[in-house]
């Protein structure tokens, strides 16, 4: 078996992986059925029993050319016009060769069906293209309809046009069927250019020995569109190899539409779906941006991904992946599996292996307008389709699918902070869609913070659609658990409020609000929230700690300083220890910040951290004394006095440490004696306000560290039952 690597047919370009397709469908129609291609280092490679020269030889001396001709539109050379056109068709007619048969009988059935009788004209002149082009589609032959059916695809109330041609098989003026006829009769018609079996050696092994021609490409390289940035309708003069045109076009003709029953969200209704019949094309979904050069300004008609497959394929097993092509998603809301409509829904369906099998990864095309002219077919990254699916993006599929699509074709988006969250998020999402092997913890972290930025930057404009963004999954942020005290804090205090969700920590970050049955977020412009950014972090918390404390003394108003997780002291006596102010520390701050943010948005979930720790785990940060001190009295219902936090808050730690050293001589019972806080320096009260504020995970473990830090005994754990009796019995009291 030959292998016979072909490094002019790459997957790393659209018109590289086009001409690979188009390589394999003609050779495996008309020389060998049993020619297999694989990619190695995104190399076509063709695996057949035929040497190179006897391929080559096919494709010079019998390849014969699939009738591609546009009738429907105006100069595709049945005008009657001299123009160049017209005399491409005329050449096509007069050819002699037995290859180019099909492509006669197409061209003369136009000619009598339709220009000899004026009804294309009547159609044309009328303007009912769409009458013209049903009417051509009952009557086509066989041989001709891979071209029709890529073209356009035809239904009894419209016609649509694929963007991977254009609008119809040509982008502006430029017509790619008369250009295909062209570049085709160079090289294999009755009189071919000299230098045809040189130009083919260059498009498929890169010698670049002959010399390139005149000729327009279109939208499918600007690589080869002539001009530092094209021009409109890419009409202009550019170098072409005509055998790429020829193949490209060729391997085209594998993304043939199809009509299809799915649901699509409108992002209107009042249960945001709609059910109607709707075209589908292979791999081909609504553009999200999420690459490199995409700005929120920026025109795009959609993207188009390219299967990359594992493997040895045979082109029946690629025609069942393009006309089964679907990147399925499983909406939260308990409704029916759906086909991903946009790019950034086929990411998240290729993360939790809603792409069929055998695809290894996609190369994203998105089709952009530079400059307000012309398309231009561009590279946008990767995104790679793990056989089992992706944990995190699983876990949190179902919820952001529905409502970022919502958003994205609604009003929401349309300029601002939210689109340009939408950008971020969108980028995101492709990054950690294109590396499994970068796909950490870490990365699944700036997921979910780019998605609770989003969150937030929606809450501010409060749209009549979308409404505010569902919790996520509890389990999204155990998977998310890197072990870092930055973790630990974060999922503590976005749990705050537990259970009640009137009164959780993400209520004070947005403009939302529980609505009367508790159920649903709404939004409410009257709320003030807090600040998360990093300049203003410390300071925000410190106001959240007052304000929950606060809320704590009042009568049955316990669950605003009780919450579904907890923190290991470990983690609290680290942050502690974190100094804000060096600039070598200002990532991490950052990084808590987004993740307060993220965890947010996700249910809390009874898990704490630090409950099964060993006794003896090495290297323990220590446990500022002021700071057991205060948290033992503030976690102790008959205790707890809100004015220390609201002091810390307002910048008076002395007076914060005398009042709970005074609160904490009120606590009886204990056999220990208060270590004295008297004179203890705390340089950064709001950032002790804001560690105040994390929870504490109810395991003994964890509270003995405290009371050995907050008081001067022996009997760690004798203490530990005395506190432990005394916080239940204030609890049965309150």
């Amino acid at each position: 078996m030959n292998e016979m690597v072909l490094p002019g047919c790459r997957n790393d370009s659209l018109l590289g992986y086009l001409k690979a397709l188009g390589l394999l469908r003609v050779f495996s129609t008309q020389a060998d059925q049993a020619v297999r291609a694989s990619w190695r280092d995104a190399t076509l490679v063709l695996h057949t029993a035929q040497s190179n020269s006897d391929v080559a030889t096919f494709l010079l001396e019998a390849y014969a050319p699939t009738p591609v001709v546009n009738p429907w539109n105006n100069g595709a050379g049945f005008d009657g016009k001299a123009d160049a056109a017209t005399q491409i068709i005329d050449t096509i007619r007069k050819t002699k060769s037995p290859r180019w048969a099909a492509y006669r009988s197409i061209v003369e059935l136009i000619t009598e069906r339709y220009v000899k009788t004026g009804r294309r004209q009547a159609f044309i002149a009328e303007k009912k293209k769409e009458e013209f082009l049903r009417d051509l589609r009952q009557h086509y032959p066989e041989e001709g309809l891979a071209w029709l059916d890529v073209a356009v695809v035809i239904a009894a109330d419209r016609v649509v046009y694929p963007y991977l041609l254009g609008s119809g098989g040509n982008d502006g003026r430029l017509d790619f069927a008369v250009n295909f006829a062209a570049r085709a009769l160079e090289v294999i018609g009755d009189e071919p250019l000299k230098e045809s079996s040189s130009l083919l050696a260059d498009a498929l092994y890169e010698t670049s020995t002959a010399q390139l021609k005149q000729s327009a490409i279109g939208q499918f390289s600007p690589r080869y569109a002539s001009g530092p940035n094209a021009t409109s309708g890419f009409d202009a003069e550019s170098l072409v190899n005509p055998w790429d045109f020829v193949l490209m076009i060729e391997g085209a003709m594998m993304f043939s539409g199809a009509l299809v029953k799915r649901i699509e969200s409108d992002g209107n209704s009042s249960d945001g779906r709609s059910r109607s019949t709707q075209f589908a094309f292979p791999f081909a979904f609504r553009s999200a941006g999420g690459y490199g050069a995409s700005s929120t300004e920026e025109g795009t008609r959609g993207e188009v991904w390219l299967p990359i497959w594992n493997g040895r394929a045979s082109l029946q097993a690629l025609r069942d992946l393009f006309r089964k092509a679907r990147a399925d998603i499983v909406p939260g809301n308990g409704s029916q599996v759906r086909a991903a409509a946009s790019a950034s829904e086929a990411a998240v369906a290729a993360l939790t292996a809603g792409i069929s099998t055998g695809v290894g990864r996609l190369q994203r095309v998105a089709f952009v307008q530079r400059n307000g002219l012309a398309y231009a077919a561009t590279v946008a990254g990767t995104v790679s389709a793990p056989e089992h699916g992706d944990e995190l993006t699983a876990l949190i599929t179902g919820s952001i699918a529905h409502w970022v699509e919502g958003m994205r074709k609604g009003d929401a988006a349309k300029g601002g902070a939210v689109a340009e969250a939408l950008r971020q998020f969108d980028t995101l999402l492709f990054e950690y869609a294109a590396a499994p092997e970068e796909r950490n913890k870490h990365a699944g972290q700036e997921l979910l913070a780019g998605l609770a930025a989003l969150d937030v930057a929606l809450s501010r404009k409060q749209p009549g659609w979308p409404p505010p963004l569902r919790y996520l999954n509890a389990a999204a942020i155990n998977t998310l658990d890197d072990g870092s005290w930055e973790h630990n804090v974060a999922a503590a205090l976005a749990s705050l409020g537990g259970s009640d969700r009137a009164k959780r920590l993400r209520l004070q970050l947005e403009h939302v609000k529980a609505d009367e049955s508790g159920l649903r977020l709404v939004y409410d412009r009257t709320i003030q929230p807090a600040t998360l950014s990093a300049p203003t972090l410390a300071k925000s918390l410190a106001q959240i700690a007052a304000v929950r404390a606060r809320r704590a003394a009042e009568p049955k108003g316990r669950v605003w300083w009780t919450a579904a997780r907890g923190a290991a002291v470990k983690d609290v006596a680290a942050m502690l220890q974190f100094d804000r102010d060096n600039k070598r520390h200002q990532r991490c701050w950052d990084r808590l910040a987004n993740l307060i943010l993220a965890y947010a948005i996700v249910e809390p979930s009874a898990r704490f951290a630090g409950t099964d720790g060993d006794d003896d785990e090495p290297a323990q940060p220590a446990i500022p004394g002021p700071y057991a001190v205060m948290k033992l009295i503030l976690d102790h219902p008959r205790a707890r006095d809100e004015r220390i936090l609201a002091l810390l808050a307002a910048g008076h730690p002395e007076r914060a440490l005398d009042l709970a050293a005074r609160r904490a001589r009120t606590i009886g019972g204990l056999r220990g004696r208060w270590r004295d806080v008297d004179g203890a320096i705390i340089s950064d009260p709001q950032w002790y306000a804001a560690a105040l504020l994390v929870p504490i995970a109810r395991g003994w473990k964890e509270y003995r560290r405290l009371l050995c830090a907050a008081m001067t005994h022996k009997g760690e754990e004798h203490v530990y039952e005395d506190y432990k009796q005394l916080v239940n019995s204030g609890d049965a009291k309150e």
